[in-house]
């Protein structure tokens, strides 16, 4: 299996103040889902972004309800080392399984606990 980078980048939305009940609309989310194709992949970050959004809007008046969206992109194959490297937080999963967020309201970037 391949580790494949699911991304999508939301902008000019509401501005947020980072906290847990004003996260603002923008971000960016980065994933890498290990899986047997791009398609599997593709069809499994529509999953991860809904998770994303529920964690993230989850102690706001408008509460996403973890149901998959269907925006987001596979971004190629992603080398893990490199990402980790880069960034120890990078968020990992297999399919079916959530990255744990870590504060998804705090900044732009999606970044969840490394699964293994």
């Amino acid at each position: 299996m391949a580790h494949y980078k699911f991304t999508f980048i939301e902008l000019f939305g509401a501005l947020g103040r980072g906290t847990p009940d004003a996260p603002g609309s923008d971000y960016g989310l980065f994933v890498a889902i290990d899986a047997e194709t791009a398609d599997d992949a593709l069809e499994w970050g529509y999953h991860v972004h809904g998770d994303f959004a529920r964690a993230r809007t989850q102690h706001t008046d408008w509460q996403h309800d973890g149901s998959p969206i269907r925006n987001g992109e596979i971004d190629g194959t992603a080398n893990v080392d490199e990402l980790i490297a880069e960034n120890p937080n990078y968020a990992i999963c297999k399919l079916n399984e959530f990255p744990n967020w870590i504060e998804p309201w705090k900044n732009c970037d999606a970044n969840g606990v490394r699964q293994t």
